[in-house]
């Protein structure tokens, strides 16, 4: 019915990753990537922050700060970054694998601002004490790379004591490899497969040594508070992706703002059907969203959340079926197959909503025991669309 992965990565991001990154909040101060880049390019930040001796300090503002991860979870970095900095992590892993369809974010940031990118490596190394970072970047995010290594020569070159190494990793584009366990089996030489936690990686992580991974928009937004104290004060931002038909745009939206306004970027109708959080994410109508907010605690309330940042908007049902279908695919080829739920449940939801008979009560059981069960957020999360287009498009009630 569908191709082994309808959805590449490749295909997607080179026509549309030059869209350039609007200001959409009405107060004209607030913060973008581009006004960063322009500060760098004339004045490091890395060089500034080098002379700083309170390194304590200045990871106390980190910490202290609104600072979200974005690599879907969106939680505070807080918890995370005070485990690794107690046990004094040996290794910063920097996961830039990005194989999720319809998310680039991050491969717009290596793309269009690389020396912004590797100023954030090396505050973040500098913050933390490593000596060693580690990229994994997606392979089909090569002419990226090469940009990132080229900044990363240009500023060792600035700094006569530049402390730091970076090794930069080409990974396939699984959309697996992007759980961080799993990346740091790749780095190893092993599977990309994820592991069991605990240990978390902050404990036990890259080669037995404790270690911290983060993705590339979380580091620059470390950066970005560093540089401006008051970046957040109308609320942490997000760089989320826009799609609706032809109109693809990478925005940046203040977390909490209404989600109407987001879909009044790309015009997208009052009757338009929507899928928010990416291709794990959840199916809904623009009416249940008319009163929601651009966050997982507002979001929550109709079972949805921000995850990758990406929001699709569709105005026919036949082409939502299609996209589910899909996206049913896209996981089933994606499993890295290690656990039972998800390596024998992808291919059951495939087969049961492909089937010319579709059993709702079967699709539901399945996708039930997947999210209880999985061993990682792939399995747990592979029957969201599903589930969700039939509940909240389709008007079909779980057992």
């Amino acid at each position: 019915m569908f191709s082994l992965n309808p959805y590449p990565v490749r295909t997607f991001w080179e026509t549309n990753y030059k869209k350039a990154i609007p200001e959409i909040t009405a107060d004209q101060s607030a913060f973008h990537f581009a006004a960063l880049n322009a500060q760098i390019q004339e004045s490091s930040v890395y060089g500034s922050l080098s002379e700083v001796a309170d390194n304590d300090k200045l990871l106390e503002g980190v910490l202290n700060s609104a600072i979200l991860s974005c690599g879907g979870s969106m939680h505070s970095i807080k918890k995370k970054w005070t485990l690794a900095a107690k046990n004094k992590v040996k290794h910063l892993v920097i996961n830039a694998t990005e194989g999720e369809p319809f998310t680039f974010k991050d491969y717009y940031l290596m793309e269009n601002y690389p020396m912004l990118v590797v100023e954030a490596l090396a505050v973040a190394a500098k913050l933390l004490g490593v000596k060693k970072v580690h990229l994994g970047i997606n392979s089909a995010y090569m002419g990226a790379g090469c940009r990132l290594v080229t900044a990363w020569t240009d500023l060792k070159s600035k700094h006569s004591n530049f402390p730091f190494m970076m090794d930069v990793t080409y990974t396939p584009e699984l959309y697996v490899i992007g759980e961080e366990t799993s990346l740091i089996n790749f780095f190893e030489g092993g599977r990309g497969e994820p592991r069991i936690k605990p240990p978390l990686p902050m404990e036990k992580g890259l080669f037995g040594e404790p270690t911290l991974v983060s993705n590339v928009e979380t580091i620059c937004w470390v950066l970005a508070h560093l540089t401006n104290q008051d970046v957040f004060n109308n609320g942490f931002k997000k760089l989320s992706t826009l799609i609706y038909g032809e109109e693809v745009m990478v925005v940046e939206a203040t977390i909490g703002m209404p989600f109407t306004e987001l879909a009044a970027m790309v015009g997208a109708s009052s009757s338009a059907y929507v899928e928010v959080g990416g291709v794990s994410g959840t199916f809904l109508t623009m009416q249940q969203l008319n009163d929601a907010k651009w966050s997982n605690e507002s979001l929550a309330s109709v079972g949805a959340f921000v995850g990758s940042g990406t929001v699709r908007f569709f105005d026919d049902l036949e082409t939502v079926g299609l996209e589910v279908g899909k996206s049913l695919a896209f996981f089933e080829s994606n499993t890295c197959g290690q656990c039972t739920p998800c390596r024998v449940g992808t291919q059951r939801l495939v087969y049961q909503f492909g089937a010319k008979n579709v059993e709702h009560d079967a699709i539901f059981m399945t996708g039930k025991a997947m999210k209880l069960t999985s061993l990682c957020g792939l399995g747990k999360a592979a029957s969201n669309p599903v589930c969700t287009y039939l509940a909240n498009i389709k008007g079909v009630a779980a057992k």
